[in-house]
């Protein structure tokens, strides 16, 4: 178990990899805070909340709405919320993102919150359902299964 210099410590650290959207690298986003976008849906923002709320809960630090001070590919990335206390991103996935997506940000270490998911019968991991038509089987391993319907 760590003591409470090197938790604050390591809490700085993962604190100061990000910053508040838009601004220079010296601004930071308040610490648990909870920053709605309204563009996201409200199921999103209410999603967003819980994982939040469960983050505290544990006696962890957040941060939402945060974009990385390192861009990706050129471009800068927004992180729906960082539990600063262990380091791990979450991104919240409501009808906005494809299986492809939800497979990458598993793949990069972000967990992905899935809101109102469906469990691939192959590989069993959650992705989040685009129509009304209920799926049963991933685009991923569709793909890698070519004979299934």
């Amino acid at each position: 178990m760590i003591n409470k210099e090197e938790r604050a410590k390591i809490e700085r650290n993962n604190w100061t990899k990000y910053k508040t959207p838009g601004c220079s690298n010296l601004h930071r986003r308040k610490v648990n805070a909870i920053f709605l976008n309204p563009v996201n849906s409200w199921e999103h923002e209410c999603e967003k909340c819980r994982v939040a709320y469960s983050i505290q809960e544990v006696g962890h630090k957040f941060i939402t709405e945060a974009e990385r001070c390192r861009k990706e590919k050129g471009k800068s990335v927004r992180v729906d919320v960082v539990n600063i206390t262990l380091g791990q991103e979450y991104e919240i996935v409501y009808k906005h993102e494809d299986d492809a997506d939800v497979k990458e940000y598993r793949r990069k270490g972000i967990i992905p919150i899935i809101v109102n998911p469906y469990t691939c019968k192959i590989c069993n991991e959650k992705y989040p359902i685009k129509t009304k038509k209920k799926k049963e089987i991933c685009k991923n391993c569709a793909k890698n299964h070519k004979n299934i319907d």
